[in-house]
């Protein structure tokens, strides 16, 4: 029988392609995404303070458990622990570890032959909203970029971003900023897109061909302060030469002030975003994804 009258008859009676390997790595790549996501968040102190103290809030009303000391103990210890999570100084300091490697700067280098903008999430449409609509981190990381063109605007920028989830409707994060940056002044011929991206090391590889093709060695990297040093190190492998370029640096402008030593919301995600950030670079370093 000919070959393509097997494939076709192999497609028919399996109720899709037969390829060796397609649709299982499509499956093992989701897999991955959703375990990575899921490992993150619950190894991050937030969760595991929550838990705990929940744990020790049940097991110190059964007394056939430990004495209730022991679970009194555990309590305060995960109040304390939440308590610490959202102190603004310590918010502060662990920013800076990220922050602190790579100071801001406010134009692009002479030698530079394009920008780089790294998606950061969008909105997709629903009954409220009729299009796809950029998260405040995406913001402003377009602005920082259409800020830096203003200063060389003979540069390209490259736009990295797909859907972080494929079912989802709309634009790509790179069709969103796209959008945004022709809102902002730079020209749309000036813009290319890279739009299957899903991951920080998504975004470096795919970019490698577009960037090669067109002979650029020499980039700004745009992306979120706390989120330079883990872009940075993956697009390294790529790119000959990065000036990282961050913005929304979350160190910036803190005051030592008396309010400073209650818990905040805003210290707890600053906190929250650290520890991802550090997980994200643990598990690429342990991936070989630098």
């Amino acid at each position: 029988m000919h070959a393509g009258t097997v494939a076709a008859s192999l497609t028919l009676r399996c109720g899709r392609s037969c390829r060796p390997g397609v649709p299982f790595r499509n499956r093992d790549t989701k897999l991955r995404h959703a375990m990575y996501d899921f490992l993150t968040t619950l190894v991050t102190p937030l969760p595991l303070l929550i838990g705990l103290g929940l744990v020790c809030a049940l097991c110190s009303t059964r007394p056939t458990l430990q004495p209730f000391r022991f679970w009194r103990r555990g309590l305060m210890l995960a109040t304390f622990g939440l308590w610490l999570y959202s102190f603004p100084p310590l918010a502060y300091v662990t920013a800076g570890t990220l922050e602190w490697i790579y100071p801001p700067i406010h134009e692009v280098p002479a030698d530079c032959q394009a920008i780089v903008v790294l998606g950061g999430g969008v909105v997709p449409p629903d009954e409220l909203q009729p299009r796809t609509e950029l998260t405040t981190v995406s913001l402003r990381r377009c602005l920082k970029a259409a800020d830096l063109f203003a200063t060389k605007p003979d540069v390209l920028i490259f736009v990295a971003g797909g859907k972080r989830r494929p079912e989802w409707p709309g634009e790509t994060e790179a069709q969103a900023m796209k959008r945004m940056l022709v809102r902002l002044g730079v020209p749309a011929e000036q813009i290319v897109e890279e739009n299957r991206s899903r991951s920080t090391y998504e975004n470096a590889r795919n970019l490698y061909g577009p960037l090669k093709s067109r002979q650029i060695e020499r980039v700004v990297l745009v992306t979120s302060g706390t989120h330079l040093l883990r872009g940075t190190w993956s697009l390294q492998k790529y790119v000959t030469h990065i000036v990282p370029a961050g913005c929304d640096y979350r160190t910036a402008g803190f005051l030592w002030t008396a309010d400073k030593l209650l818990p905040s919301a805003d210290a707890m995600r600053t906190n929250q975003q650290v520890v991802h950030e550090w997980l994200g670079v643990l598990w690429y370093w342990w991936n070989n994804r630098f």
